[in-house]
């Protein structure tokens, strides 16, 4: 199991500007498509509804962007990049599971606010979109920044200073980032 310490921000950016510096639908929607996840959640594009549409819904993006942190021992360590990837995908789950639980109080406590997690929805062990049916917990439904056209890597860099990193597949990065947010119409959570 990877030991790691884990570290949040929070910026919040008009959304009309937020748009006009860190929106391109087609260009993300197109990302999308290369996504294996594509089309097998219904938090995944293709959608039956303009994305840009969720943007200008409200006034206001506060943006949380989780610093996920590892030791340098650790990041020197090479690691069989089978285990590397399982150990990353279930901190990644377990930190996913911890940011959607922060977004559920904060949209608890602001009627309205529209909650976006980072990647795809990973809530049923089936999404029912595979058998054509519509989501079974749509009250829990959560977009991604990137699924409805936000260049995350950009926001973080512009917003935090944080310039993304990834592994070699060997190698843990300095840090991993997960970015989440609340589109809401007030200016202040």
């Amino acid at each position: 199991m990877l030991d790691y310490a884990v570290h949040d921000e929070q910026r919040t950016i008009g959304t009309a500007q937020c748009i006009e510096r860190f929106v391109d639908v087609p260009r993300f929607l197109e990302y999308c498509r290369g996504c294996p996840a594509h089309g097998r959640t219904w938090a995944c594009p293709e959608f039956d509804f303009d994305p840009l549409g969720i943007w200008t819904s409200r006034q206001w993006f506060h943006v949380i962007t989780r610093t996920i942190t590892f030791g340098a021992e650790q990041r020197g360590r090479h690691v069989d990049p089978d285990d590397l990837r399982s150990q990353v995908i279930a901190l990644f789950a377990r930190e996913k599971r911890r940011l959607r639980h922060r977004l559920v109080v904060l949209r608890a406590g602001h009627p309205g606010a529209v909650p976006l997690l980072a990647g795809s929805c990973e809530l049923c062990e089936r999404c029912t979109r595979l058998d054509g049916r519509p989501c079974a917990r749509p009250e829990h439904l959560m977009y991604s920044i990137e699924s409805i056209g936000g260049d995350v890597v950009h926001l973080v860099r512009e917003l935090f200073g944080i310039q993304m990193q990834w592994s070699d597949g060997t190698r843990l990065p300095e840090a991993y980032h997960l970015t989440v947010g609340l589109l809401s119409d007030e200016p202040v959570l």
